[in-house]
Parts: structure tokens; C-alpha cells; sequence
């Protein structure tokens, strides 16, 4: 497994890259007392143990890797999202190729899933080069959950309006190109409908947490981020703080939480699980990011969250499929990341212009 990490770093790292950030390895108890608060990780579950509806969202959307789709009948073997998803890959993911796909399954699942996978397998438009995340008509390949809201006490940091988001989508690539892809913040520049001012990593912040065996199991970050709001406001901006962990059940996860005088409250989590086939062979990721955001004095609804969210998740699928189809053409034995146990390692990126 370290081999995997070392071979993998080796792969990602440019020479003398000056926008490269080099993190520090440190306790567990330096990264919580330096780097990502407790109190600042948003809550899975209720103190009596009961989860919050994100968890639900999480659980309902996994189902679909977990199991198949369609049971095998009349002949017919069993059908799993991974094999949905390769017809997808074949076809090109072309509206054409959804509509066929996705026509073997209608009437045969439960509506809810139907509703779901329809979203996930329709990402035609955001393939395109007329792209544009803050189109609520055009197909993203993202599927939304019911918007819920932490009650007054639930939860200190969730201040003001305390409503939270839910999206899912697939990614084509590994948690390896993911990682490498989020922590990419000068790639940031080129995303599409981006309203970056400023990106500027905390070099002092760059926290690692390794186990016995030197493989990665926790990693804190904070980045400034400044963006461009519409007339009549000018720019906002806010400190980021990113925590990468293992969940209990050892399964990676990232958890975000900002800070700022423009802000009531910004925090959020996502979570991954493998795309697989019928046959058990790894296709892709399904990711889930459950997500609240409440900017202090500036009008930001439900469609302005939605906006964010397609901005946010559509890149990071783009930019995250592109490396893993470069690292895949480079390896001729393709070692993927695993989704428990550690955390793949992954460059950071500097975004900051001088």
C-alpha cells in the first residue's frame, strides 16, 4: 500500500513546481490543536445517535452501488450502476446514449431511484463546450437531495438561515485523481463560470497525520478564497478550512468549514463510494456532498446554493477525469486508491497570483 502512495506521488509531483506547498507531518493532536477544530466538523449524527437527513441522503444514493440495480431474471443477468455507467462511457455520454441507457430500468425500480439515476446518468450538457454550471436547465449529471434545515440548537456554527444542500454525482475517476484534483487551487483559475479574486494557500497550514506505516490517515489545509459578487455588491471572502479523515467505519472523508466576517456560516462534508459492475470490476466513484453556506448581508437563495454546488462538483469532475485518463495512459498496470483504511496522497497547489 505504500509502494501504491509512493509510486503515486512520484507520478502527480511536477520538478520544482513554485506553486507546490509542502504539508508537515505532525500528531493527531497538533492537527486538531493547529489545524481543523472538532467543533468545526459538520455533524453526521444527533447526540442521542440518530443521523441527520444527510446521512439518509448518503445512505439512499450508496444503495445504489452497493447492490444491484436489477436482479437477474428471464435469462437476463444482474444489472449494477457500474454497468449502467460503462454503456454510458460507450455511448459517450451523449443525451442520445441516457435516453437508451436509461430505458432499461424505467418503471422497474422504485420511483425515488429512477428520479436519482436519471440525474446521474444525464451529463451531457456538462461534457459540452457550452457548459455552464448556473444553467438549471442544462444536464449536469447531478442528482439533488431534499433541501432539510438545522434546528436552532442542533448545531452552534450553523447560524442564520441553517439550511443545507445535498448533491451527488459520478466521477470517472479514482479518490487518487479526486484528492489531486481539489487540492489543485491554481487549476481553479480555469474553471468554468468561476468568480475567483484571490486563492491563496495558508503555506503554514499544510497539517499530515500518518499511521504506523506511514500511510495517510488524516490532513488539514486552510486556503483564503475572495470572489466577485453580482451588482450592486462588490467581493466577498472567506477563510477555508479542509480537513481530510476516516470516518469510523474507515471510509475517507472531507469536511469544510469557513470562516469570515462575510459569512453567518459555510460548512459541508463529502463522502465517496466505488462504482462497481456486475462482475465486481471498479468503474468509478459516486460522491456525496452535503453542504450549507449562509453569506452575511447578501441575498443568497436555494438557486444561488445550486449554482455554487454544479460550479463546485462539475469542475472537480472534470478536472479529476482528466488526470485519471493521463495517469491511466502513463501506467500499463493502473493501481487505483482504495476507499478504506487511508487517505491517498496528493500534491496541493499554491492558487495564489502575484
Amino acid at each position: 500500500m505504500l509502494s501504491f502512495a509512493l509510486a503515486l506521488l512520484a507520478a502527480q509531483a511536477a520538478p520544482q513546481d513554485p506553486l507546490a506547498v509542502t504539508p508537515r507531518v505532525v500528531s493527531a493532536a497538533e492537527l486538531r490543536g493547529r489545524g481543523f477544530d472538532a467543533s468545526w466538523e459538520f455533524p453526521r449524527h444527533r447526540s442521542d445517535g440518530t443521523p441527520y437527513p444527510g446521512v439518509e441522503f448518503e445512505e439512499a444514493i450508496f444503495a445504489l452501488a452497493r447492490k444491484p440495480i436489477l436482479l437477474a431474471q428471464n435469462g437476463q443477468p444482474e444489472l449494477w450502476l457500474g454497468d449502467l455507467v460503462r454503456q454510458m462511457q460507450a455511448g459517450g455520454w451523449t443525451k442520445d446514449t441516457s435516453k437508451r441507457v436509461l430505458a432499461q430500468i424505467e418503471d422497474k425500480v422504485p420511483e425515488k431511484d429512477e428520479a436519482r439515476l436519471r440525474h446521474l446518468l444525464s451529463a451531457w450538457d456538462l461534457y459540452g463546450r457550452k457548459w455552464n454550471p448556473r444553467s438549471s436547465g442544462q444536464r449536469h449529471g447531478m442528482h439533488f437531495g431534499k433541501q432539510w434545515k438545522f434546528g436552532k440548537n442542533d448545531w452552534a456554527e450553523a447560524k442564520a438561515d441553517r439550511e443545507v444542500e445535498q448533491i451527488a454525482q459520478i466521477v470517472l475517476a479514482d479518490l487518487a485523481a479526486i484528492k489531486q484534483a481539489e487540492a489543485d487551487y491554481d487549476s481553479y483559475w480555469s474553471h468554468r463560470k468561476h468568480d475567483w479574486e484571490r486563492i491563496e494557500v495558508d503555506l503554514n497550514s499544510a497539517l499530515q497525520q500518518r499511521d504506523e506505516e506511514g500511510r495517510l490517515i488524516a490532513a488539514s489545509l486552510d486556503i483564503d478564497f475572495e470572489f466577485d459578487l453580482p451588482f450592486p455588491f462588490s467581493t466577498a471572502e472567506f477563510h477555508l478550512h479542509t480537513l481530510n479523515r476516516l470516518l469510523e467505519d474507515g471510509r475517507p472523508a472531507l469536511f469544510l468549514h469557513g470562516t469570515g466576517s462575510d459569512l453567518h456560516w459555510l460548512a459541508g462534508y463529502d463522502v465517496y463510494e466505488p462504482i462497481r459492475d456486475r462482475d465486481g470490476a471498479w468503474v468509478g466513484t459516486l460522491m456525496v456532498r452535503v453542504f450549507g453556506l449562509d453569506l452575511d448581508g447578501i441575498p443568497d437563495g436555494r438557486g444561488d446554493r445550486h449554482d455554487n454546488l454544479r460550479g463546485q462538483y462539475g469542475n472537480l469532475r472534470r478536472d479529476a477525469e482528466a488526470l485519471f485518463a493521463r495517469r491511466k495512459a502513463a501506467q500499463a498496470d493502473l493501481q487505483l486508491a482504495p476507499y478504506r483504511g487511508w487517505i491517498p496522497d496528493y500534491p496541493i497547489r499554491d492558487g495564489r497570483r502575484d
